[in-house]
C-alpha cells in the first residue's frame, strides 16, 4: 500500500516538473496581482497581510483547474479504481504530490513579497501558516468539485457555484487571521479553526472524492 503511494508521488512530482507551467503562470498571476492591489487602492500597512491572502487564494484556485487533466486523458483513475491500493490513498498520494511541488513555491514567494513589502515577522509568520492550513484544504475541494463536475458541459461554471460557498469559511478565517496579527491582536482562535479544518478535509474529503470519481468513471 505504502508503495503504490510513493510510486504515485514520485510519478506525479517528476510530471509536475516536466509540466511547469501549469503552476508557474497562476504564480506570475499572483504577483501581478499584488503588484496591482498598490496602484488601484490606498492600501495601509494592516492591509496588506489580508491582500497578500486574498491573491494567494484565488492564484491557487486558478493553479488547481487542470488537476486532474492528464489523468483523465490517460485513463490512469480507471487504472487507480481497480487497483487494491484503496483508491482514496492514491488520490491521496496525488494530490500531496500537488501539494508540495504547486502549493509550497506560492507560500515561500508570499514570504519573499511579504519582505518585500516590509511586513513584520509576526504578520508574515501568520499568513504563512493560515496559508499552510488552507492549502490542503483547497486541494481536497477542488479535486471534489472537479470530480462532481466531470462530464459536463459548463464546468468552469459548476465549479465556481461549488466552490465559492465552500471556501467562504476558510477565507474569512485566513483573512482575519492576518488582519487581527497586523494589528497585534490574538490569532489563536482564527488558525486553530483553521487546523481543525484542515485535519477533517484530511481525513474525511480524500473517500469522497474517490466515491465521487468512482461515479464519474462508471458514467
Amino acid at each position: 500500500m505504502m508503495q503504490a503511494m510513493r510510486v504515485i508521488f514520485h510519478h506525479e512530482c517528476k510530471l509536475l516538473r516536466r509540466h511547469a507551467h501549469e503552476w508557474a503562470i497562476p504564480l506570475a498571476c499572483f504577483a501581478l496581482i499584488l503588484f496591482l492591489f498598490p496602484l488601484a487602492f490606498t492600501i495601509t500597512t494592516p492591509m496588506l497581510p489580508g491582500c497578500v491572502w486574498i491573491a494567494a487564494i484565488f492564484a491557487n484556485c486558478l493553479s488547481l483547474q487542470t488537476l486532474f487533466l492528464s489523468d483523465l486523458e490517460k485513463n490512469s483513475l480507471e487504472q487507480w479504481a481497480l487497483a487494491p491500493t484503496p483508491f482514496a490513498l492514491l488520490l491521496l498520494a496525488k494530490l500531496a504530490a500537488h501539494w508540495v511541488m504547486t502549493q509550497l513555491p506560492f507560500i515561500l514567494f508570499t514570504v519573499m513579497l511579504c519582505l518585500l513589502f516590509n511586513i513584520n515577522a509576526y504578520s508574515t509568520t501568520v499568513l504563512t501558516l493560515s496559508l499552510l492550513l488552507s492549502s490542503p484544504v483547497l486541494i481536497l475541494l477542488c479535486s471534489l468539485s472537479l470530480a462532481l463536475a466531470a462530464g459536463l458541459k459548463q464546468q468552469g461554471l459548476f465549479l465556481g457555484l461549488i466552490i465559492t460557498p465552500l471556501i467562504l469559511p476558510l477565507f474569512i478565517l485566513g483573512v482575519n487571521a492576518s488582519v487581527l496579527a497586523a494589528h497585534g491582536g490574538n490569532v489563536v482562535h482564527p488558525l486553530a479553526a483553521m487546523a481543525g479544518v484542515c485535519l477533517l478535509s484530511i481525513v474525511c474529503l480524500p473517500a469522497a472524492i474517490s466515491s465521487a470519481w468512482r461515479i464519474a468513471i462508471d458514467h
